[in-house]
């Protein structure tokens, strides 16, 4: 299974692992380019890839902190809660 995950922070590169030894192929995406191509190196098989190449993974996970996210991708569909 392709499996793409967007962040290369302390959790994207512990899933990107865990998926890599369970015999996955994973691509890395980051805003920084360098940090999808450090962790897609240190996992040995993985592969830098960019946002667009995201599309195309049969699962996308999406390890990025809760902060970096804009506001309203947070509130439920169909909410009228206010952040």
């Amino acid at each position: 299974m392709n499996i793409s995950i967007i962040g290369a922070g302390n959790m994207g590169k512990g899933l990107a692992a865990l998926f890599s030894q369970a015999g996955h192929r994973v691509s890395v995406v980051a805003r920084e380019t360098e940090k999808a191509e450090a962790a897609a190196r240190d996992l040995g098989n993985g592969v830098a890839a960019a946002f667009s190449d995201a599309a195309q993974a049969d699962i996308v996970v999406l390890a990025v902190p809760m902060e970096a996210l804009p506001r309203r991708s947070m509130r439920p569909a169909g909410s009228r809660a206010r952040w």
